[in-house]
């Protein structure tokens, strides 16, 4: 699905795509059709992480940035902690995303990769 954003901020459905598999080639469709209607002006595109779309995003004529969606990387977080997870790692990776400014964010990003890179290193990469 593709979402566009107007100028006043209100958000659309460009486009419902069902594809077979997740390949370079299927997710590569959805944005050159959108190029073929005239629609313009594509800058980020926030996904879980399928391989096939991450290097799609890279290979589609354009200026996209690909940003891992929040909500599944917190999904994802617990496969990357020891066996026993430890719950204080997961609400302050959450914590960061409450923040007000990319500063603030960034700061809270790096205290917390600084306490948990030594436990939880898959996961701070």
């Amino acid at each position: 699905m593709a979402i566009g954003i107007h100028w006043e901020g209100r958000r659309c459905v460009l486009a419902v795509e069902l594809a077979q598999r997740e390949s370079a080639a299927s997710w590569k469709e959805l944005p050159e059709g959108l190029k073929g209607r005239g629609v313009q002006g594509g800058r980020l595109v926030v996904s879980d992480d399928p391989a096939g779309l991450k290097r799609a995003v890279r290979e589609v004529p354009g200026e996209a940035l690909r940003q891992r969606c929040y909500a599944h990387l917190l999904r994802n977080a617990p496969d990357y902690l020891p066996r026993r997870g430890d719950d204080d790692c997961l609400t302050g990776l959450r914590w960061i995303n409450e923040r007000r400014t990319a500063a603030e964010a960034r700061q809270d990003l790096k205290a917390w990769i600084g306490r948990w890179q030594g436990r939880c290193s898959r996961l701070c990469q």
